[in-house]
């Protein structure tokens, strides 16, 4: 090889991934179908790569889940996916307000808010957590780094802890957390 830098990254990547705390993703996951059992939604939002994470993680726990044709079907519903309102809500009151600006129109108790930050410390999803805190709405989160100001706020943190800064690392993780939970939700329901 003419570089370490990808054997480097792999390694990194592995390590990392050997550290998952397996008990927290199976907690997330029951979560979630229970919020589905319910009848709630399954809310989530992140910012930069982790609104693309929040994206594909929505289209997974819709489509992927959704292995018989037996309601209660499972709703879940990305923040960063409405374009016009979040730029409509950013020009007209704060970028600060997007999220916690759609759960109070949406969200109601029994609800869940799954936020994903490398960082936990936007302010967008700060406010969106102490919003359902303060309303019954379960929050939990993916975070990165030292969890941020998120990880004390949130009721189920999922932290892959790192060097500050290892933003794609960080982000590599959270994306196979969210199939590990999706494919752990389709398995369970197709047993049903």
């Amino acid at each position: 090889m003419k570089s370490n830098i990808i054997k480097d990254c792999f390694e990194k990547n592995k390590k990392i991934l050997s550290e998952l705390n397996l008990d927290i993703i199976e907690k997330l996951a029951s979560k979630i179908e229970e919020t589905r059992k319910n009848g709630n939604i399954v809310f989530v939002a992140g910012n930069g790569g982790s609104s693309s994470t929040a994206s594909h993680f929505v289209n997974d726990l819709v489509k992927a889940t959704r292995n018989n044709d037996k309601p209660p079907y499972l709703k879940a519903l990305s923040l960063t996916d409405n374009v016009p309102l979040i730029t409509a809500v950013s020009n007209d009151i704060d970028y600060s307000e997007i999220f916690k600006f759609t759960l109070e129109n949406l969200a109601n108790s029994g609800d869940i808010l799954i936020v994903i930050s490398a960082s936990g410390n936007s302010d967008n999803l700060i406010k969106a957590v102490e919003y359902c805190n303060s309303n019954n709405i379960f929050t939990s989160g993916l975070l990165g780094f030292d969890g941020g100001r998120l990880n004390n706020l949130i009721k189920l943190p999922a932290l892959i802890t790192t060097e500050l800064g290892e933003y794609e690392l960080v982000e590599n993780m959270h994306l196979i957390v969210c199939h590990m939970i999706s494919t752990y939700l389709s398995r369970w329901l197709q047993k049903k």
